[in-house]
């Protein structure tokens, strides 16, 4: 009939479909299909693994027990996994996605969805447009797609990726890795020893609480915890502030060569501006950081035996100055453009120097004080 009709598919592997008008639709037992129509249908999977499909309409899909999948289909649809491991698809329109328990797979499709996966190690994609997604208990993994996304994590080890536009990435507790791709993005990893890396763009990193490892491109305001912020620039661009924090952090600035090896236009051979820095200095509060980094892209700069010639670290008791050479002879003029200034900022007796990375790339390493 085309009323609002109530189905039940029984025991064996049904096919269970819609005849019009807001139905409810029930799988019962066995692997069975379930297919609503164009109006407000509301389905349920029963036992066992059952596909769902929603079609047009605001739909509620329920996968119940069994390792289900479901599609809402046009309409802004709810779509709950249940018991097993779900797969939910939410396509068009705002829809609402639950996980529920054990691993599940979420993708959000076009609109503005929620996605939640619950209990178990899920993952959760947004897909198109603006979506919001939490990762609850398990290690999840999130992938923000296209739009202005904001993924929270959960209370254990969880993996977030944001898109092409300013996402906002929350760790929550333990040990998260935040990455935030493309756009001005906002990332706090909370409690736990973090990894973060902002990537393209002008980006706020907040490590929390904790050991965390906060990695940016010279673009990135960095907060690694309570405290006051403080104001730095680098490379003479953009302007960011630091926090202090509770835990050890360390602030990994990657430079990478520019122009012709360095030189430039005039002849000179600035090696500071060869880096991607200009004549400024970076203004850091010396309790905002315990480990400051610099990992140098540079052509014939391939270890750090390479590197060492070319950098001369002092510390005068008030700043810190790295000085660059591209003679490599340990010698220097004073010149701005050839050294970076960390202002208030003092060595750890014994921890200023050279390291080596494992990717063979130079880095300038300074334990702070």
């Amino acid at each position: 009939n085309a009323g609002n009709d109530w189905q039940d598919g029984g025991k064996q592997d049904d096919l269970v479909t819609d005849n019009g008008g807001n139905d409810t639709l029930y799988g019962g037992s066995g692997d069975d299909t379930v297919k609503g129509g164009d109006d407000n249908d509301e389905l349920h999977g029963g036992a066992n693994d059952d596909l769902l499909c929603g079609e047009n309409g605001d739909d509620t899909i329920d996968g119940d027990t069994g390792d289900d999948t479901a599609y809402g289909g046009e309409g802004e649809d709810l779509l709950r996994g249940g018991d097993g491991e779900d797969c939910l698809h939410g396509e068009e329109g705002d829809d609402r996605l639950l996980g529920g328990k054990e691993d599940d797979k979420l993708d959000g499709g076009t609109g503005d969805d929620t996605l939640n996966g619950q209990s178990g190690n899920d993952f959760l994609h947004g897909g198109n447009d603006n979506d919001s997604m939490l990762g609850e208990a398990g290690n999840d993994m999130m992938c923000g797609g296209s739009g202005a996304d904001t993924m929270k994590g959960g209370s254990q080890d969880d993996t977030l990726i944001g898109g092409d536009q300013g996402d906002k990435l929350y760790g929550d507790g333990n040990e998260d890795k935040l990455l935030g791709e493309d756009g001005k993005d906002t990332l706090d990893g909370g409690k736990g020893n973090d990894f973060l890396c902002g990537g393209s763009d002008n980006d706020t990193i907040i490590g929390g609480d904790q050991d965390d490892t906060m990695v940016g491109d010279g673009r990135h305001g960095f907060y690694g915890g309570p405290g006051v912020p403080d104001e730095f620039v680098n490379g003479g661009e953009h302007y960011e502030h630091d926090m202090g924090s509770r835990g050890s952090d360390t602030f990994v600035f990657n430079v990478t060569a520019i122009g012709d090896g360095g030189k430039d236009d005039d002849g000179d051979s600035s090696y500071l501006d060869s880096l991607g820095f200009a004549s400024e200095d970076i203004i850091l509060d010396p309790e905002a950081v315990d480990i400051l980094k610099f990992i140098v892209d540079q052509p014939g700069i391939e270890s750090a035996a390479d590197l060492d010639p070319h950098v001369f670290v002092v510390d005068d008791g008030q700043d810190v100055t790295i000085y660059f050479n591209r003679d490599g002879d340990h010698s220097w003029t004073g010149d701005a453009e050839d050294s970076i200034v960390l202002k208030g900022m003092g060595i750890a007796p014994g921890h200023a120097g050279i390291d080596s990375l494992v990717e063979l790339k130079g880095s300038i390493n300074i334990l702070v004080v």
